[in-house]
């Protein structure tokens, strides 16, 4: 599962006034809408700006599961709320700033049990580092202690 947040900037809007943006999550390659579990991935947002120049996210989640590398893109349309009237329309695909590729994430770390033998191997490595810098140290005091007169 991913999530692309789609951050939508605007202009001139009416304070106070209720918007509706909607999104689709497009293939760059086909420019088809993409489709997750049979459906296309799609998202909206109901919101009142307080000023007249701002933004808001939309949230888009889908399964991505055999998606690695596929290039996106985001388009949005903007509705007054109450009439459904279509304010702005942002739908082009070659515009970088919409534009997500997908990507492996990172693996994750791997979780150490209680008695995991390989967690107490770096146990041990550690405390004998440790022990050995201690005595290295000890033995350099105690030359300088030895060379000197008392």
């Amino acid at each position: 599962v991913v999530t692309i947040t789609d951050r939508v900037e605007y202009q001139n809007l009416i304070p106070g006034m209720e918007y509706r943006i909607e999104g689709t999550v497009m293939d760059k390659a086909t420019e088809e809408p993409l489709t997750s579990d049979g459906k296309p991935v799609t998202a909206e947002s109901i919101f009142k700006p307080e000023k007249a120049d701002g933004s808001i996210d939309v949230d888009f989640t889908f399964q991505s599961k055999g998606m690695k590398g596929q290039k996106l893109v985001v388009y949005e349309k903007l509705f007054l709320n109450e009439s459904g009237k279509e304010a702005a329309v942002h739908e082009d695909p070659e515009d970088e700033g919409q534009t997500v590729r997908l990507v492996k994430p990172p693996a994750a770390p791997k979780a150490v049990k209680t008695g995991d033998i390989n967690r107490n191997r770096a146990d041990i490595y550690l405390v004998l580092i440790t022990v050995s810098g201690v005595l290295a140290a000890f033995n350099q005091k105690r030359r300088k202690i030895g060379n000197r007169k008392i």
